[in-house]
């Protein structure tokens, strides 16, 4: 399987550019819809859903424990 990493970087760059003028706190819905947009003619094999919202889970929730952990833990 051949990954295009300038295909892949430029449609994340335009997934989180597109973000900032979403209506939603923190793009809720909105994150999801563009990254099946703009990944539809990458072949998943159905899990194209699955995919975005592992994506977002790694990109947003789990960026943001790892900031608010240690300071819960070290009190």
């Amino acid at each position: 399987m051949h990954v295009d990493f300038g295909f892949i970087l430029g449609r994340m760059f335009l997934i989180n550019f597109l973000l900032h003028f979403a209506p939603t706190p923190g793009g809720s819905g909105i994150a999801e819809g563009l990254f099946l947009f703009f990944f539809s003619p990458a072949d998943f094999g159905g899990a194209s859903g699955i995919i975005a919202i592992l994506w977002r889970i790694l990109s947003e929730y789990f960026s943001a424990l790892k900031r608010v952990l240690p300071k819960t833990v070290i009190r």
